[in-house]
């Protein structure tokens, strides 16, 4: 398909308008222009910047802008599937609101869904906090489930453009799930359909201390424990990679200081896999060091 329509998702959720404008400008200023932003925001009604981001959407005075209001916070999960369910476009992609792409990225992932089994594409990033910034990379791509079961590899899902259809037969984001929706989807995706990259990177990612679901030990150990949970039996067929899992659920508990749990998934971690590995040995200090 030549120039197909990309719909370009923006969750928002109690940002400052100039952060927000940071991101949409980074949509707009695409050189691959056939788009749709849809903004979802997913602020209270009582928050008082909510009227500034409304705006200043209106303000840019741009046909490809659609602004949609929850009438109540339901959270990142459910305001993505509200952009799907509300997108025109071939493709969609999605942008955190203190995001910001570089000027290539719609562009250049199109021109790499050139096989019709490709479902998801990404790119490398960088990591910006307190002035310091590095490169988060690491490419693979085809037949990926299971490294992707291993680890999250692709990371933020700022950084990914999807096939509508292909999200569409998959059911969309998990809203179960507290946090880590965009691995299970990333899980989801590459068990039916290939994934690709390009390699470069075409995502500012900022780290900061405001609103980012990552930072909640406890949402993060509900998650952990739930995909575990979803795709048990499918890792239970590689003792490597349950190890990791478990070494996963022993820093979580080691993170809210549930000893006792902590050590249990340690001790399963070394049962199931017992030669030392580079993971084993940095969750263990890590845990240690967190007493």
């Amino acid at each position: 398909m030549k120039n197909p329509l990309v719909s370009v998702v923006i969750p928002t959720y109690k940002r400052e308008k100039e952060i927000v404008s940071r991101a949409v400008k980074s949509v707009l200023n695409q050189t691959y222009s056939k788009l749709e932003l849809i903004v979802v925001d997913d602020s209270p009604n009582d928050y008082r910047g909510r009227k500034d981001v409304e705006e200043l959407l209106e303000g840019l005075n741009d046909k490809r802008i659609r602004y949609i209001k929850h009438p109540e916070n339901k959270g990142a999960n459910i305001s993505r599937n509200t952009g799907i369910s509300n997108a025109n476009g071939d493709y969609i992609a999605f942008l955190d609101d203190d995001d910001e792409w570089l000027p290539q990225k719609i562009q250049k992932q199109l021109e790499k869904f050139v096989d019709s089994r490709i479902g998801l594409v990404y790119c490398p990033y960088y990591v910006l906090n307190k002035g310091e910034k590095h490169l988060r990379r690491k490419i693979k791509s085809g037949n990926v489930f299971i490294d992707l079961l291993n680890e999250n590899f692709i990371g933020s899902t700022s950084c990914i453009m999807v096939k509508k259809k292909y999200i569409l037969e998959i059911g969309l984001f998990d809203e179960n799930l507290p946090a880590s929706q965009d691995y299970d989807l990333y899980l989801r995706l590459s068990k039916k359909y290939l994934i690709d990259a390009v390699d470069e990177p075409l995502l500012l990612y900022y780290e900061h201390d405001g609103e980012r679901i990552s930072g909640d030990p406890y949402k993060k150990l509900k998650a952990r424990k739930y995909i575990y949970k979803k795709y048990k039996e499918e890792i239970k067929r590689y003792p490597r990679i349950e190890s990791n899992k478990n070494l996963l659920l022993a820093q979580s508990y080691s993170e809210i200081k549930k000893n006792k749990l902590k050590w249990i998934h340690l001790f399963n971690a070394i049962y199931i896999y017992p030669l030392p590995t580079k993971r084993l040995l940095k969750t263990t200090l890590k845990i240690m060091l967190n007493k």
